[in-house]
């Protein structure tokens, strides 16, 4: 009884063998397809293109320069990014613009200070004066980033 359970056992171990190395082709053959496979990796590639289409910008004036606000919200729009509030900043005497980001956009702070011309030594976490300005309670905020334009953008 032992030895006939044995050979059952050992052919059921050949049987799976078998069947494992003509699966094994297949699944190979498969894996070859998807490594060669051009468009995976484009498309990953594509997954992590930065779109400024998906960055609200609050943009509050810090200087006694009229409509400078709006100048460089309509600057950041023509970059393709989404508008958000524009407002009068609490300090009308900012020397230096500020780029400050909400929680978990520190990255499209960079991309915004890189397209008003802007080291990335002006990008700062929000304050709560400035979140205040830039998103009015009760409605919670849109943006995503909120310049406080200083004397440094008043050519824009």
């Amino acid at each position: 009884m032992f030895l006939i359970g044995g050979l059952v056992l050992i052919a059921a171990i050949a049987v799976l063998v078998i069947v494992t190395q003509s699966g094994g082709s297949n699944s190979s053959n498969s894996r070859q397809a998807s490594t060669s496979n051009a468009p995976g990796p484009a498309h990953h590639k594509a997954a992590s293109v930065f779109k400024p289409s998906s960055v609200t910008v609050a943009v509050l004036n810090g200087t006694a320069t009229n409509e400078l606000a709006h100048h460089v919200a309509t600057k950041l729009t023509g970059a393709g990014y989404k508008q958000g509030t524009v407002a009068t900043a609490s300090n009308q005497a900012v020397s230096s613009t500020v780029v400050a980001y909400l929680p978990g956009h520190r990255n499209d702070a960079l991309r915004v200070a890189t397209a008003l011309k802007l080291g990335s030594a002006v990008v700062q976490p929000i304050d709560q004066q400035t979140q205040t300005v830039a998103c009015p309670p009760p409605s919670s905020c849109t943006a995503n980033v909120v310049v406080t334009v200083g004397q440094d953008l008043s050519t824009l």
